[in-house]
C-alpha cells in the first residue's frame, strides 16, 4: 500500500512518491500520533516542512486546516513529487530547492512559523549543521512566538533542550519551543 493522507479534507488521498532511502516517509502511526498532538494548533497554521521528502509533513498539516505551507527539499525528483502532489491535492505551497542546513537563506523569515517540521535523512542527523540549525530556527525570527519546532531522528539521539520526547519505534519525535536553550 502506498503512502496517503490520514486526516482532514484530503484524508485517503495518495502521495506521489519517490522510490530510494532519501526519501522515507514517516509511517502513518507516527503520523497520526503526531497530527493528534498538533490538532489544536493548525488551523490557520503557517508550517515549514524543511528536508521535505515528497512533503508528508506539510501537506497533512494543509489537509487538516494549515493556511500555508513552506517546503524546502534538495533532491529535484522529491521537489517534482511534491509539486504533484500539491496539484494533485489541490492545494497551494511554496516550493523551495535548496539546503535546509543553510535556512534560512532564500526564505521569508519575516512569516513567523507556527510549525516547523526539521525531518532530515537519518545519515545527515549527526552533520556539524543540525545544531546550528536548530538554534536559528528557535532563536530567530522563523519561528512564531508561540510556535513549535518538531525534529524527527533516530531514538536516543535527540538534541538537547526539547520540551517533550515521544518514542515510535526506532524513532523518536522532540517538540521544542521558541527560546527554547541548550539547543
Amino acid at each position: 500500500m502506498g503512502v496517503t493522507i490520514i486526516g482532514g479534507s484530503a484524508r485517503g488521498r495518495p502521495l506521489v512518491t519517490v522510490p530510494g532511502l532519501e526519501t522515507r516517509v514517516a509511517t502513518s502511526m507516527l503520523r497520526t500520533s503526531l497530527f493528534d498532538i498538533l490538532r489544536l494548533r493548525l488551523e490557520g497554521a503557517a508550517v515549514l516542512d524543511l528536508f521535505a521528502g515528497i512533503g508528508s509533513f506539510g501537506l497533512e498539516a494543509l489537509s487538516r486546516g494549515a493556511s500555508r505551507a513552506t517546503f524546502v527539499e534538495r533532491n529535484p525528483a522529491c521537489l517534482r513529487a511534491i509539486r504533484e502532489n500539491l496539484a494533485k491535492l489541490g492545494f497551494q505551497g511554496a516550493v523551495i530547492r535548496g539546503d535546509a542546513f543553510r535556512y534560512p537563506a532564500g526564505l521569508d523569515a519575516a512569516i513567523g512559523y507556527d510549525i516547523v517540521f526539521v525531518d532530515p535523512p537519518y545519515a545527515e542527523f549527526d552533520s556539524p549543521g543540525m545544531q546550528p540549525l536548530l538554534k536559528r530556527l528557535l532563536e530567530g525570527d522563523s519561528l512564531a512566538s508561540d510556535g513549535v519546532l518538531v525534529l524527527k531522528h533516530p531514538k536516543g539521539r535527540g538534541l538537547p533542550g526539547a520540551a517533550d520526547i515521544r518514542n515510535y519505534g526506532g524513532t523518536q519525535l522532540s517538540f521544542y519551543e521558541k527560546g527554547t536553550r541548550g539547543v
